[in-house]
């Protein structure tokens, strides 16, 4: 600013007060340079402006920056102070960074722990299955004397125990169904994108562009970047492979499949004898199971989980308060994330019912029938609640699951859509023959040993 030109410098606080201790009326011939250097308030918006005397000057102009401004006597601005605005941006900037990286931080973390898993799983695999299946027994409350195994299609020649024999045959139809679905849905999905990628090429050829194009190469590209292709070919990569079926002598009732086990299903000993009674029971329980493999329901709650886990230490990396309130921020943070946790869980649970009914009935099960395990474990609840005095549906909204007799209700909805009558002339039609040929190959065994016998 021109030294020559009359100068005031007024002090305001956050609330556009005066500050007494600044002589607003006094005016003086100052090197603007030289008064900014020396004087300095923290948290204060500062102005300089010109004038002749001792009028007072109105409330600071609301402004988006923090800073100082020159005006002349004639009232324009002389020059405005960039420094200021600039470091109060390069403030904001730097914080933004800051809480930017922790996100990545966190992920760059997860990573760390993942890749460590998988070269632990590659350098040593059975031991690293073993070390998974002991941490479930161990959640089971059982030791390896009380597991028993079969293979999927060992069932015919397997007459050991009686419950794991039932779970063998059931989930082998079961299982089999499963894989029927995924495979039309992928061939669906499939046939969609070779019509769009027809069309597509019919359009290059119109616009003769066709010649830089390779068709294969072409259809290979969208077939990888289409979402649902994608999304059953792993479905179809997860069902594949030998599965084995795991009964498990344990008090807990509880039949599950496990991500870091794949190609197995767990059902404990309990889960028959206070639940299940028959084999559509089963079928809708063995379905709802596969059902989570299907639908990616693991690896889906295992990123779900990564990404509330990497939103609450973002949070609680900007957390204002201090001393005790930080602590309650952090169990307001963690109750938070765990209640949004179990809600996208009981949501995974309705999708599995879902699918897991439909399973049922094209395998040619009762599925009316079968829904009536979810009434037993709704009274199983019930009973629970008179023995402990803890109310599951009060608190129904902290658990995995949805309300046992809220997903009896609707699977009895569902069950008059999602029956075996539906499919009788396609996937039951199958089953029956195949059911037929093994019996007649029986009768056939049958009378030709009876025969062997009498000549003999």
């Amino acid at each position: 600013a021109p030294t020559s030109a009359p100068f005031r410098l007024v002090c305001y606080n956050k609330s556009s007060t005066r500050i007494s201790s600044v002589a607003a009326s006094t005016v003086r011939r100052v090197n603007a340079r030289t008064t900014l250097r020396q004087i300095s308030f923290r948290n204060s918006l500062w102005s300089v402006a010109g004038g002749g005397g001792g009028g007072g000057v109105g409330p600071l102009s609301r402004q988006k920056w923090v800073g100082f401004q020159f005006r002349s006597s004639t009232g324009g601005v002389v020059a405005p102070a960039r420094v200021s605005r600039i470091r109060v941006w390069f403030r904001v900037f730097v914080r933004g960074v800051k809480y930017a990286r922790i996100p990545f931080l966190a992920f760059s973390v997860y990573m760390l722990g993942y890749q460590k898993g998988v070269i632990d799983y590659a350098r040593n695999p059975e031991g690293y299955e073993d070390k998974i299946f002991g941490s479930i027994l161990c959640e089971m409350d059982a030791d390896r004397s009380d597991v028993k195994m079969v293979e999927d299609g060992q069932w015919k020649h397997y007459h050991g125990d009686y419950f794991l024999e039932k779970v063998a045959h059931v989930g082998h139809d079961i299982l089999k169904v499963a894989k029927k679905v995924v495979e039309a849905n992928l061939n669906q999905s499939s046939d969609r994108v070779i019509e769009e990628a027809k069309r597509r090429m019919e359009k290059l050829e119109k616009e003769q562009k066709m010649k830089d194009v390779d068709p294969y190469h072409l259809l290979n590209e969208m077939l990888a970047e289409d979402a649902k292709v994608n999304f059953w070919r792993e479905s179809k990569q997860r069902l594949d492979g030998a599965w084995k079926y795991v009964l498990i002598d344990s008090e807990i009732p509880n039949a599950f499949v496990s991500e870091t086990l794949p190609n197995r299903i767990f059902v404990t000993t309990a889960l028959f004898r206070k639940f299940i009674s028959n084999d559509d029971e089963l079928a809708l329980v063995l379905g709802h199971e596969l059902s989570h493999v299907i639908l990616a329901h693991g690896s889906e709650g295992n990123m779900w989980q990564t990404f509330l886990r990497i939103v609450e230490i973002l949070l609680l990396s900007i957390d204002p308060s201090e001393g005790l309130l930080s602590f309650g921020f952090m169990s307001l943070m963690g109750f938070s994330r765990t209640a949004l946790g179990q809600m996208h869980s009981q949501f995974n649970e309705l999708q599995a019912d879902e699918l897991g009914i439909k399973l049922a009935a094209m395998a040619c099960y009762d599925t009316k029938r079968a829904a009536t395990v979810f009434h037993k474990m709704h009274l199983y609840d019930v009973q629970m609640t008179e023995e402990t005095g803890i109310n599951t549906t009060t608190l129904s909204f902290m658990s995995s699951h949805p309300p046992s007799e809220d997903r009896y209700e609707e699977l009895i909805l569902l069950s008059e859509e999602e029956n075996k009558h539906k499919y009788e002339d396609s996937t039951c039609a199958s089953l029956r023959s195949r059911l037929n040929d093994l019996m007649h190959w029986k009768r056939k065994s049958t009378v030709a040993a009876m025969t062997f016998t009498q000549d003999k």
